[in-house]
């Protein structure tokens, strides 16, 4: 099947610094990091001491006339002088999920899987926030021609996806009821590390809310309201507090809620509407649009800076461990 159309789009991103050697004291040279590990390393990494070959004059012994003698002295060549001369090597660093081409090889994130789950209305995908590669994991029909809400990954590994009021687990391509009770018009959810699972609604009669159970298998109860706020797509666990994503009468903001519910604080204004998933991985955080795109957010001020542009109406997105 062909995969769906991603639109590559001009990053100008301050996401750390150029390709490093070893442990980053040595800056890379121009065309890139020293790619072959197997091969013999100077003592130093800042320039090895060289050997290097010196002449010396001295005087002879005077002889019973008058004369002059030549001799020859052996002296050392300065550190990276001479013959021996050590050359900074570069050391590869080990490759991780990023922006960075750590080991400098022009692969970045070679042989490592980083990708998140994601959801359409009727669809679960996998998507590499970084290269913008999507693949289609699984087509997902509920019962009563529900639509899928949002979707994070359980602590066990497993797709955890909500549908009206129900929460349902994704075994073997099927869905399988995990717990009911959930509040009306479910909208975000959101596993933490503990196993505990969050679900954010959308109420105009009674306002939004949080609720909260032990694990997926239970149906939650009420932890906190948005107070003034409405949920306006997705919540997600990220650096051990709750973010979510609301709308108020200045419009769309990203907020955030310590996970027993006792502090709502405001990030800041989201400079993108329609943000309908949040995944939190590999210490960054990344937004899902209705309209296709797939974003970076600043979780410190809540700017976004767009990474790919696609034609699938994203719903949802999970977080990675």
């Amino acid at each position: 099947m062909a995969l769906p159309r991603v639109l590559a789009l001009a990053l100008v991103l301050p996401l750390g610094p150029a390709c490093q050697c070893g442990d980053g004291a040595v800056p890379c040279p121009a065309d890139g990091c020293f790619r072959n590990p197997d091969d013999p390393l100077p003592v130093d990494l800042n320039g090895a001491e060289g050997e290097g070959e010196g002449e010396g004059e001295g005087e002879g012994e005077e002889g019973e006339g008058e004369g002059e003698g030549e001799g020859e002295g052996e002296g050392e060549g300065e550190a990276g002088e001479g013959e021996g001369e050590g050359e900074p090597r570069c050391v590869p660093t080990a490759e991780a999920c990023s922006f960075v081409d750590e080991n400098c090889d022009g692969r970045n994130n070679d042989g490592l899987d980083c990708t998140v789950v994601a959801i359409s209305a009727d669809a679960v995908w996998r998507v590499d926030p970084f290269s913008g590669e999507i693949n289609r994991v699984a087509d997902v029909d509920l019962p009563g021609a529900e639509v899928l809400f949002d979707v994070d990954v359980d602590t066990d590994g497993s797709v955890l996806l909500t549908g009206g009021r129900t929460l349902y687990r994704l075994v073997d391509g099927a869905v399988e009821v995990a717990a009911t009770g959930l509040p009306f018009n479910p909208n975000g959810l959101a596993v933490a590390d503990d196993g505990r699972v969050y679900v954010t609604n959308h109420d105009s009669l009674v306002g939004s809310r949080v609720v909260a159970a032990p694990s997926s298998s239970q149906t939650p109860s009420f932890l906190r309201s948005l107070d003034d706020f409405d949920t306006s797509g997705d919540c997600v666990v990220h650096k051990d507090q709750l973010w979510l994503t609301a709308t108020g009468a200045s419009g769309d903001r990203l907020l955030l809620i310590d996970l027993e519910g006792d502090v709502i604080e405001t990030v800041g204004a989201l400079d993108a509407g329609g943000v309908m998933g949040l995944s939190s991985a590999f210490g960054l955080l990344f937004g899902f649009v209705n309209d296709g795109r797939i974003l970076l957010v600043n979780d410190a001020n809540a700017t976004t800076t767009t990474l790919h542009a696609t034609e699938i109406a994203w719903n949802g997105a999970a977080s990675r461990r």
